[in-house]
């Protein structure tokens, strides 16, 4: 009787693994995060076995073949250098899961590595099969549970404090194809940046799935070129595969130095630079490194900058910043059965791992360098101060049109509000670590003047006294802000009607603000001594909050 109720079991259990469910493509990413929360393990955990990814050649993968790493001289890959060559454990690369070897199911052909100084998860996936259809191929990673892992997908970062359900990250295949982005055979790549949440203690997990696009158009709304190596488009929008609204252009490797000299020496419309720095930026960008981006101050124009400050050109410099701009696909979207690419769900993600998972990551620490805490915090003064009137007749003051004489006031960052935190395990991997912020002020995004939805937008007009940098093209205006000082004039609400220049009151109380600063803040980690000494910059994009006082 026992035997009869062992094989009942048994077939029970064969009729469920034999059944075929029919899901639509972008229903994908949304059922992995349902598929976590309800699945139970009850099987034996594994943990991923180590290999010396620096020291061999090759690794085998689910079929049981022998393949070339990537990064080796003569791997099946069209993915660019500047990724390529940056692997080392030296640089702060850790592995996290070897799914070619563990569990080893059939087309999981996933070696996916973390790096701990810049928060980036980089997939590596060999495709055996045959190539899909479709010119562009997107990866997503979906996230379980509500936190603050995945808060710098888009142009502007969020601070921990804003949690998002169940997050995604979308963002193209990365080759070195100069218009086809296609997962292709051999070793594709793409990455994955995390933020930092120590507020978060639930057990967390993640899934990969692809998608292919057979494009009939292509528009990239923006100030990069799509049709080049360097450039990744990322998003966190799930709705809408078709455009790629509130996404990211991301520059890389030369690509992305080579935008910025070209930016420095080509004028805009207005006949001026399109980028405007300091007397030397060209000659020192152009011959030099990354540290001359940096100290140029360049990195503060972009959404979010990633980079070593090395002073030598090489092709293998780190360097990666994001643009704004909105990528169109018109074309039909396939989904991750239609690539070829087994996707893989439920992987507990390093640091939050779920007891119950079937297996454990290798390097098992939180991950994600740093964020910040809350929204950081720009103070604008309330009273506004009239400046020196000029020297005229009584008739020129009485005709002068006084609604048009500036007041000025202070505006600030609240330096108390830029509190980072730091992942303890960054801490102990590095010497020493600074933050600076800058106040910029945007007066032109994505071709809006009145581009942030947060606040009410001022009718009176306003001026600054502007820095040396600057970025400005038909999409984007960007100034430095050094003074500190805005200049209010126009329909200022409770400006006074006065019959001549002269009787302006010498202080005017405003409370309404423009709501069109940005606040940077940039992270420098010295690494410890066994890893590359070159410090490395992080900059990211806030939009504050404001104190009227």
């Amino acid at each position: 009787m026992k035997s009869k109720k062992l094989i009942f079991i048994a077939l029970g259990l064969g009729v469920v693994s034999c059944q075929k469910q029919n899901v639509k493509p972008e229903d994908d990413l949304l059922n992995l995060s349902t598929k976590s929360q309800n699945q139970t393990f009850l099987l034996p955990q594994i943990s991923t076995t180590y290999f010396d990814w620096e020291n061999n050649s090759h690794i085998s993968i689910t079929d049981g073949s022998s393949r070339i790493l990537p990064w080796v001289s003569g791997a099946a890959t069209s993915v660019p250098s500047f990724i390529l060559e940056d692997y080392k454990k030296a640089d702060g690369w850790e592995l996290i899961y070897n799914l070619c070897k563990e569990p080893g199911e059939i087309g999981q052909n996933y070696i996916i590595f973390y790096n701990k100084f810049t928060g980036i998860l980089r997939t590596y996936y060999f495709l055996a099969d045959n190539v899909s259809t479709g010119s562009n191929g997107l990866w997503g990673i979906s996230m379980t549970g509500n936190n603050a892992i995945l808060n710098n997908t888009g142009y502007f970062a969020d601070p921990i404090t804003t949690k998002k359900d169940n997050p995604i990250y979308i963002t193209s295949n990365i080759t070195n194809e100069s218009i086809s982005k296609t997962i292709s055979r051999g070793w594709n790549a793409f990455d994955t940046e995390f933020t930092f949440d120590p507020q978060t203690s639930q057990q967390l997990r993640f899934g990969i799935v692809t998608f292919n696009k057979n494009i009939q158009n292509i528009t990239l709304t923006g100030n990069i070129e799509l049709n080049s190596s360097g450039t990744i488009v990322a998003s966190s929008n799930k709705n809408n595969w078709s455009n790629f609204k509130d996404s990211a252009i991301k520059g890389a490797g030369s690509t992305a130095k080579d935008y910025v000299v070209d930016k420095l020496q080509n004028d805009n419309n207005k006949g001026n630079k399109i980028i405007t720095a300091g007397i030397s930026a060209l000659a020192e960008i152009a011959s030099g490194g990354v540290k001359y981006i940096i100290s140029n101050g360049i990195n503060l124009l972009f959404g979010s900058f990633i980079g070593k400050q090395n002073s030598t050109a090489n092709s293998s410099q780190k360097i990666e910043f994001k643009t704004n701009g909105t990528m169109t696909l018109t074309g039909t979207i396939t989904g991750s059965e239609a690539t070829n690419v087994t996707p893989v769900a439920n992987l507990a993600l390093p640091g939050y791992a779920d007891p119950s998972a079937y297996i454990l990551p290798y390097y098992n620490k939180k991950i994600g360098v740093w964020n910040l805490n809350s929204a950081p915090k720009v103070k604008v003064a309330k009273n506004a101060t009239r400046g020196p009137l000029p020297n005229l007749t009584e008739e020129q003051a009485a005709n002068y049109n006084y609604m048009a004489f500036p007041y000025n006031r202070k505006v600030s960052i609240d330096q108390s509000s830029i509190d980072v935190s730091l992942n303890p395990e960054v801490l102990s991997e590095i010497s020493n670590y600074e933050v600076a912020s800058t106040l910029m002020i945007y007066k032109k995004f994505d071709g809006k003047a009145n581009w942030n939805s947060v606040g009410t937008p001022i009718n009176f007009m306003t001026k600054f006294r502007e820095g040396d940098l600057k970025y400005d093209d038909d999409i984007s205006e960007i100034s430095q802000f050094n003074s500190f000082e805005e200049y209010a004039f126009g329909n200022i609400p409770g400006h006074p009607m006065v019959a001549s220049l002269y009787d302006l009151p010498a202080k005017l109380e405003i409370n309404d603000v423009d709501n069109r600063y940005v606040v940077k803040v940039t992270l420098k980690l010295f690494p410890k001594a066994g890893y590359n000494q070159e410090p490395i910059v992080l900059t990211r994009s806030f939009i504050p909050q404001y104190v009227v006082e």
